[in-house]
């Protein structure tokens, strides 16, 4: 599978998981494995599926800002992966076997770079926290909803995405067809 074609993983490796499992997870009925995902989910989808991506992105961040200071802390970003996991064990059986596919992608992605050089890679202005503007470096939101943008290669920036990978960047490279 060549992640040109089906990236939805990528706003995982961004550090914001749970939008790629939003515009994977429409066609998925919720189970167990997280119920504050679930609600997460029932509440975002229909705004990521059909709203600019900014406001999905918006309510992605906000979900994941635990504190509600308008930044992620690596704690919060260790938290919101180990929720996503949890979410993806009960309810991945669910999805249709290529958005399964997309979103395991995404998942090995983080665990093989693993959080703490996915969130250093992005923490640019070196304050220990992310914006989402540090977050969203390597995709270029417009206007249209998230899965149309992480379904256009040109909206995103594979090289910087895969430079972001330290030790995985020739793995990730070799995935992404770079």
């Amino acid at each position: 599978m060549s992640c040109r074609t089906g990236p939805n993983g990528v706003a995982l490796v961004a550090a914001l998981a749970l939008l790629a499992v939003a515009t994977v997870a429409h066609s998925a009925t919720p189970t167990t494995g997280g119920k504050s995902v679930d609600r997460f989910l029932a509440a975002s989808v229909p705004v990521c599926m059909h709203a600019p991506a900014v406001e999905c992105v918006s309510q992605g961040f906000a979900f994941a800002d635990a504190d509600k200071d308008g930044k992620l802390s690596l704690v919060e970003v260790r938290t919101l992966q180990r929720e996503v996991d949890r979410w993806v064990k009960a309810n991945a059986d669910r999805l249709p076997q290529a958005e399964r596919q997309r979103l395991l992608m995404g998942l090995i992605v983080v665990q093989t770079v693993g959080p703490d050089q996915l969130f250093s890679s992005y923490d640019a202005d070196r304050d220990g926290f992310l914006s989402r503007e540090e977050v969203t470096a390597d995709i270029r939101l417009d206007r249209r909803p998230l899965p149309e943008i992480l379904a256009d290669p040109s909206a995103i920036d594979w090289n910087g995405l895969a430079a972001r990978a330290g030790d995985a960047a020739p793995l990730l490279k070799k995935l992404f067809d770079l």
